[in-house]
């Protein structure tokens, strides 16, 4: 068994340390985990848990839909930030007419719909108890990377995520060295024995 140290240069680390992103959530058991956390604590957390997880979307994009959104089982968006049309078959995830119908179910206040901010407390709180760090965004990180790891190529996860390169989807995805030995331990046992 090979492994591989590969170590950041002293430019990546203070990039890193500069950009000071958040990671996604690399082991499916944690989403598991935080998925019971948040219905226990809070449906409407918990329900943009779900959609976020379930389309990658990001926050202002979740926060915005509205049962005009869907139709029949299909979800359509034009994305804030990328001007973007894009469809979502929603077919298999359960009650996200219910989940829409209702600004996904008002928040704080019967009357107001989640912000941004409030999601972020709740999640920053889950990740506490979990002792992993949490934010909307890590949500659509933790899409792409669980995505990738599953197979799925990255310009179609690029596209997704509709990134302007696949730079930037690279840059989601967040290995570290530890993947990068398991890549090759797993290739070399294939001839190495």
């Amino acid at each position: 068994m090979y492994i591989l140290y590969v170590r950041e240069t002293k430019e990546q680390e203070r990039t890193n340390e500069m950009n000071n992103t958040t990671a996604p959530i690399r082991n499916p058991k944690d989403v598991e985990k935080l998925l019971k956390l948040a219905k226990k604590d809070s449906k409407p957390v918990y329900n943009y848990i779900r959609v976020a997880l379930y389309t990658a979307l990001r926050s202002s994009d979740i926060l915005a839909l509205t049962p005009k959104n869907v139709n029949g089982g299909y979800m359509h968006i034009i994305a804030k930030k990328t001007g973007k049309p894009f469809v979502y078959d929603i077919s298999s995830l359960k009650n996200v007419i219910d989940l829409t119908a209702s600004y996904l179910i008002h928040g704080q206040k019967a009357d107001r719909p989640l912000s941004v901010s409030y999601v972020n407390q709740k999640l920053k709180e889950y990740g506490e108890k979990l002792n992993i760090e949490i934010s909307t965004h890590s949500l659509r990180k933790t899409v792409a990377y669980q995505l990738y790891m599953n197979g799925l190529p990255i310009d179609r996860i690029s596209e997704l995520l509709q990134h302007d390169t696949i730079e930037t989807t690279r840059r989601y995805l967040m290995f570290d060295n530890s993947e990068i030995t398991n890549g090759l331990n797993a290739v070399n046992s294939l001839w190495l024995s």
